[in-house]
């Protein structure tokens, strides 16, 4: 299959109603030269949330992050700016900074050359004889960056449009929810994963598979059935996840506190953000693409303060992440045996459900930017 003839069917699949809605052509997962298209068309002019405000609270506070191919660092600055630059250094390309911490300033320990936080050059040993014109060049690059529910947003190619504006109408919908104040609990790492990006955004904004995947943990909780989705925009869907009347701890998520007994709401912000949020906490899945079929994932799970401040959080937060790690592991299961299918000859396009709502407005989001 062509580039041309995959580009077609994705057109034809963004066309249909969601009535005769098909899924992506299998050759959308596994194609070198569309992954290359979609990273500039999609992902580079793409918001993608990195992180969240949290983790930078304080001046000095930096964490490190690798986004399709660049070595990116987060800073905030000693005026309490926020900075994300790269973390590579300008002299011989080592990293000047790696992981997460605090710092009065970033050094690459190859040659000692020193920045400040805002990503300004303010030392290099040897180099006095350098006119200042040629110093003031060799600032770390910055990217375009965005502060929105309480994430930190990028936009590598610099020419994204207005977050906030774009985003109006999901913070109308998700209000009340606390996801801005949420703080960072705890980023699990697991690692590089053999499946296309767009297999673990199929799987997380739809729940039909809680029949039978989730049929012995979610699906008691949160019925696949009972799951509704709002219109999209050209900037995200939603879908509304309910919880089944009298479902208690042994049915899904644990009694965490009053509130945990609640609807959920699964947020896609196209192109690559994918979260589930609660009054309650919210789970963040970072999917960061390395290429066709292969992607590095974290779960990230953040909890309103009021909860983390408790005497008992640490017994609390052992059941919650007990029941998402279960979670985590047969959608890990799940999304490995689809992208094994899809390497398979004979494999087709297949046809969604109406409780897959959200698959087909991603795939009208996709015909937009790959396919004009």
């Amino acid at each position: 299959m062509t580039l041309q003839d995959t580009l077609a069917a994705i057109r034809s699949a963004a066309d249909s109603s969601v009535e005769d809605a098909s899924t992506l052509p299998p050759e959308a997962y596994r194609s070198e030269e569309l992954y290359e298209r979609e990273v500039e068309r999609l992902l580079r002019p793409g918001w993608i949330a990195i992180g969240r405000l949290d983790q930078v609270s304080k001046p000095g506070d930096y964490f490190s992050v690798d986004l399709l191919g660049e070595n990116l660092v987060v800073t905030r600055a000693k005026d309490m700016s926020l900075h994300v630059l790269s973390r590579i250094c300008r002299h011989r390309w080592m990293e000047v900074v790696s992981g997460n911490g605090n710092a009065r300033a970033l050094q690459c320990p190859y040659h000692l050359w020193t920045y400040g936080l805002s990503g300004k050059l303010v030392g290099a040993p040897y180099m006095d004889n350098w006119n200042r014109a040629a110093k003031a060049r060799c600032a770390l690059p910055s990217f375009a960056h965005a502060e929105w529910g309480g994430f930190v947003w990028v936009n590598l190619d610099g020419h994204g449009s207005d977050l906030d504006a774009s985003l109006a109408p999901l913070t109308d919908q998700l209000q009340g929810l606390g996801l801005e104040s949420q703080v960072l609990v705890e980023s699990i790492d697991w690692g590089e994963q053999d499946w296309d990006w767009k297999v673990m955004i199929d799987n997380f904004m739809e729940c039909y598979h809680h029949l039978g995947t989730h049929a012995e943990s979610l699906n008691a909780a949160y019925p696949a059935d009972a799951a509704w989705t709002d219109a999209s925009t050209e900037a995200y869907s939603l879908m509304h996840v309910v919880r089944a009347t009298g479902a208690g701890s042994d049915g899904g998520w644990p009694q965490m506190d009053p509130m945990s007994d609640e609807d959920g709401t699964l947020v896609h912000v196209f192109p690559l953000t994918i979260f589930s949020v609660r009054r309650s906490g919210t789970n963040v899945l970072r999917v960061l693409p390395l290429g066709p079929g292969r992607i590095h994932l974290y779960s990230d799970m953040l909890a309103p303060r009021s909860i983390v401040d408790r005497q008992d959080f640490a017994a609390l937060w052992k059941a919650r992440r007990e029941v998402s790690d279960l979670i985590n592991q047969e959608d890990i299961e799940a999304c490995r045996a689809v992208q094994k299918g899809l390497g398979t000859p004979s494999v087709q396009q297949g046809h969604l459900s109406h409780l897959e709502r959200p698959l087909w407005q991603f795939i009208r989001y996709m015909a937009v930017g790959l396919c004009s």
